[in-house]
């Protein structure tokens, strides 16, 4: 997918639900994933806005960051929703209806049966062409930043980093 796909396609979903493809493309989050969001792991007083994702079958926690039209939206929805406890998971969405409405998108867009973990895939693409190991890390596949000590880099270099690869995953609306 391109920009001007996943543009058209995120035109596609209905308003309200645009925050989700946005998260997925500006942060590298898979679509199984955004369903188990805690309000708590969202920090909207760093910028960028930082997400603590925990891998679910192995436990380990890694960092990813979303841009300003994701954040903006997602302040949106979560206002909208009236969440406000920290354990309160952010999408109550069922999702095979997102899949539903991301094939309805596509279709709408005049592309062909693309999966939406293309999403992330283009947000691992972007980031890995600049930094292959701040790719990994922000998207999970190396635990490293959080809790692994083999690693050196730390959350500020990948928040650094992160403000030089916003540009190429956002501004789609």
């Amino acid at each position: 997918m391109n920009r001007t796909d996943i543009k058209a396609t995120i035109e596609g979903f209905p308003t309200e639900k645009w925050v989700l493809p946005l998260m997925m493309v500006s942060g590298g989050i898979s679509h199984g994933v955004i369903y188990e969001l805690f309000l708590g792991q969202v920090d909207f007083t760093k910028d960028p806005t930082r997400i603590m994702m925990t891998k679910k079958m192995t436990g380990h926690t890694y960092v990813t960051f979303i841009s300003k039209e994701a954040t903006f939206l997602l302040k949106q929805h979560i206002a909208k929703s009236k969440i406000t406890k920290s354990d309160e998971k952010i999408f109550v969405w069922n999702p095979d209806s997102i899949l539903r409405l991301w094939r309805a998108a596509l279709k709408q867009a005049g592309l062909e049966a693309i999966p939406i973990k293309a999403l992330r895939k283009f947000f691992y693409i972007k980031a890995r062409i600049k930094n292959p190991l701040c790719a990994d890390l922000l998207v999970g596949h190396i635990i490293g930043a959080v809790r692994n000590p083999e690693f050196s880099i730390d959350i500020p270099i990948l928040e650094n980093f992160y403000r030089e690869l916003e540009p190429e995953v956002s501004n789609f609306l």
